[in-house]
C-alpha cells in the first residue's frame, strides 16, 4: 500500500518547504534553492538537511510555524507540527502486509509500526528478501505513518533465533497493545506558539543572518581593499603595455560607435544627404563636447586650488565663471527635476513620493535643490547634512521622538559608557549621529533593533513590527552583498589567499589580455568598415534620378506593364455610358472559361 498521487504531492511540497527553511538557516546547499532544486540535489546533501532537522525537530518546527514562510493554511501547518513526533533510527522491516509493512525498532522494548510507502510498497523499495535492517525516519501524515523518502539498508543476515524473536515480538504486539499505525506527539503541547514566541524565534533567525552578513561583508571589504589593489599593481607592473593597448582600443571603439550613431542621426533627421558631410558634422559635435568637458575640468581645478579664473573666460569658454559658483540645476525645467527628486526620495531616503502631499513634495523639492548650493560653495559637509534632511519630518512630535530615542541608544552605545565598544558598536554609533541629524525616526528604530540583536536582548510581541521591518532591510542588504560576491567570484584572484597571483592566474591574465586585444582589434576594424560605408553613401537625389532614367529606359525598350495598361482601358470602358453598345471585337478578348470576364479583370488589375 502507498499514498495516492494527491497526498504524495502534498507530502513532498510540505517536506520541501520545511527543508528549504532549514537550508536557509544552515546554508548546506549553496545559494537559495527552491524545493524542487533541493529534492534534485545529491543524496548526501539531502541526508545532511534531514539530519539537521532531526537533531532538534521541535525547535526547528516551532521556528518554521512562527514565520510560516510559504503562508500555508492551518491544516497544513498542523501536519508539519505533527512531525515533532517523528521517529528516527534503525528498524527491521519484518513483513509486508496488504495494508502496510511491519517495522520493528531496535530498542530494548521493541515497538511495532505499520508503515506505508509514499509512492510504492515498502517491499518494493527494499528490494530484498525480508527481514531487512534499515535506517530511516517515520513521519505521521493524515492518520498513517510514512517514511521520509530516504532509507539506508544494512547488509545484515538474521539467523533462525533472531527471526523467532522477531516473530514473537510481532505476535505479542498484535495480541496486546496492537501495531502502531499513527504517531502522536506525546508530551508536545498542542497549542500554537504565542506572539512572543514567534517574535523571539524571528529574532534568533535575524541574529544568525546578521552574523553571516557581517562575515560576508568582511570578506568583500578585504578583497576590495587588499587583494584587488595588489592585483592591479602586479598587472600594471608586468602587463602594463597590454592593458594600455586594451584601453586605447576600447577608447577607439567608443569613439567610432559614437561617431556612427551621430552620423546616422544627421542623415535621418539632420538634413544631411551626404555621408561624408554627416560624419564631418558628427565629428564637429564631439569636438565641441570634448572642449566643454576640458573647460569643466580646468574650472574645477581652478576652483579647488583657490586660484582666480580671470583671463580664462576670453578664450571662447561657453561657461564664463566655470561650472562652480552656481547651482547645477539652475534653469533646468521642472519635468527633468521632478524625476530626480522622486528617485532620490525613494532610493536614498526610503520615502515613497506617492504618499506625500503636494505641499510636502514641493518642500522636499526645494530642499533637494537648495542642498546643491553648498556644493557650489565647496562645502561638502554641509551638502551631505542637507541631503539627509531632504523630506524629513520636522514636526515637533517627530523631533521629540528622535531626541528621546537617540538619548536612549547613545547612553548604551557611547564608548565612555560601553565597556565592550567594538567595531559593531562603532558602526552603530556613527550611524546614530547621521540619523539623528536627518530626523530619521524609522532608521533609528531599526538601529535599536540591530543593537538589541547584537546584545542578544529578549524580544516581545510588541517588537514584531520592527523586527519585520528590520528583516526587510536585511533582505535588501543581503541581496546587494550576494550580487557583489557573485560579481567578484569570476575574478581570477577570488579565493586566492596570497596577494601575489599564482602561476596559473599569471598565465590566465596574460592570455585574457591578448584575447581581449584581438577581439577589440576585430571590433574596431568592423566599425571602421561601417564608417567607411557611411562615408561613401550616394546622396538621395542622385538615386532618384537614376531610378527615373532606368524607368525611361525600360519604356523605350517596350517594357511597359501590359496588364496594368489593359486594366486601365477596361476601367475607362466600364465608366463610358456607350461602352455596352460597342461591338465585342473592339473590346478586350473574352476569358477562355466562358464567364463574363469580371473576375478575370480583377485578377489582371491586381
Amino acid at each position: 500500500m502507498h499514498l495516492d498521487e494527491e497526498d504524495f504531492h502534498q507530502l513532498a511540497r510540505l517536506q520541501g518547504s520545511l527543508l528549504r527553511f532549514v537550508n536557509e538557516k544552515t546554508g548546506i546547499i549553496p545559494g537559495h534553492p527552491d524545493a524542487v532544486e533541493i529534492f534534485g540535489s545529491g543524496i548526501e546533501e539531502k541526508r545532511e538537511l534531514f539530519l539537521t532537522l532531526y537533531d532538534r525537530p521541535e525547535e526547528t518546527i516551532d521556528d518554521y510555524l512562527a514565520e510560516n514562510p510559504e503562508q500555508l493554511p492551518g491544516d497544513e501547518l498542523d501536519i508539519i507540527e505533527s512531525w515533532k513526533a517523528l521517529r528516527h533510527g534503525r528498524f527491521i522491516v519484518f513483513r509486508q502486509l496488504n495494508k502496510y509493512a511491519v517495522f520493528i525498532n531496535d530498542k530494548d522494548r521493541p515497538e511495532v509500526f505499520g508503515v506505508i510507502g509514499p509512492t510504492e510498497p515498502i517491499a518494493d523499495v527494499v528490494d530484498a528478501p525480508l527481514p531487512v535492517l534499515v535506517e530511516t525516519t517515520l513521519l505521521p501524515f493524515k492518520g498513517v505513518i510514512v517514511y521520509d523518502g530516504i532509507m539506508s539498508r544494512y547488509a545484515v543476515h538474521f539467523g533462525p533465533g533472531i527471526r523467532d524473536s522477531m516473530n514473537e515480538t510481532y505476535k505479542a504486539a498484535k495480541a496486546g497493545s496492537g501495531i502502531i499505525t499513527c504517531l502522536s506527539p506525546l508530551g508536545v503541547p498542542k497549542k500554537k506558539p504565542s506572539a512572543a514566541d514567534r517574535a523571539r524565534s524571528l529574532a534568533r533567525r535575524l541574529r544568525d543572518r546578521l552574523a553571516k552578513l557581517r562575515e560576508k561583508r568582511r570578506i568583500l571589504e578585504e578583497f576590495e581593499s587588499e587583494t584587488l589593489p595588489a592585483f592591479e599593481t602586479w598587472v600594471e607592473k608586468n602587463h602594463g603595455d597590454l592593458r594600455d593597448r586594451c584601453d586605447e582600443l576600447q577608447s577607439e571603439i567608443d569613439h567610432l560607435a559614437e561617431l556612427i550613431d551621430r552620423a546616422e542621426t544627421h542623415m535621418m533627421f539632420g538634413g544631411e544627404r551626404s555621408g561624408a558631410r554627416a560624419i564631418a558634422a558628427a565629428e564637429e559635435e564631439i569636438e565641441d563636447e570634448e572642449a566643454v568637458s576640458e573647460s569643466f575640468a580646468r574650472k574645477r581645478k581652478t576652483n579647488r586650488d583657490g586660484e582666480s579664473s580671470a583671463g580664462e573666460d576670453d578664450d571662447g569658454d561657453p561657461f564664463p565663471g566655470g561650472p562652480f559658483g552656481e547651482n547645477p540645476f539652475e534653469g533646468m525645467p521642472d519635468f527633468m527635476i521632478d524625476p530626480l527628486v522622486c528617485e532620490f526620495l525613494s532610493g536614498v531616503r526610503g520615502i515613497d513620493p506617492s504618499r506625500l502631499s503636494d505641499a510636502e513634495f514641493e518642500k522636499a523639492r526645494r530642499e533637494f535643490l537648495g542642498s546643491f548650493d553648498h556644493i557650489a560653495s565647496g562645502d561638502n559637509a554641509a551638502f551631505e547634512k542637507a541631503m539627509l534632511r531632504v523630506g524629513a519630518d520636522e514636526s515637533e512630535s517627530n523631533q521629540n521622538a528622535v531626541k528621546k530615542l537617540f538619548r536612549k541608544l547613545a547612553s548604551q552605545v557611547h564608548p565612555d559608557r560601553n565597556p565592550d565598544f567594538n567595531e559593531e558598536a562603532k558602526e552603530i554609533w556613527e550611524e546614530l549621529q547621521k540619523r539623528k541629524d536627518a530626523l530619521d525616526l524609522p532608521s533609528l528604530e531599526l538601529l535599536e533593533i540591530k543593537w538589541r540583536l547584537i546584545r542578544e536582548d529578549t524580544f516581545h510581541s510588541r517588537d514584531r513590527k520592527h523586527l519585520d521591518r528590520f528583516k526587510a532591510r536585511l533582505d535588501e542588504q543581503e541581496f546587494d552583498i550576494e550580487d557583489a560576491l557573485d560579481e567578484f567570484s569570476t575574478h581570477p584572484m577570488w579565493g586566492c589567499r596570497e596577494r601575489t597571483p599564482p602561476a596559473k592566474v599569471r598565465k590566465q591574465v596574460k592570455r585574457d589580455l591578448e584575447d581581449a586585444i584581438a577581439h577589440f582589434e576585430e571590433e574596431a576594424g568592423d566599425l571602421k568598415d561601417q564608417l567607411e560605408r557611411i562615408r561613401n553613401r550616394v546622396p538621395g537625389p542622385a538615386r532618384k534620378q537614376s531610378k527615373k532614367k532606368r524607368g525611361a529606359k525600360r519604356k523605350r525598350k517596350g517594357k511597359a506593364n501590359p496588364t496594368r495598361k489593359a486594366a486601365a482601358k477596361k476601367k475607362r470602358k466600364k465608366q463610358s455610358p456607350a461602352a455596352d453598345q460597342k461591338p465585342p471585337s473592339k473590346q478586350s478578348p473574352p476569358p477562355r472559361d466562358g464567364s463574363d470576364g469580371f473576375e478575370q479583370d480583377l485578377f489582371d488589375f491586381q
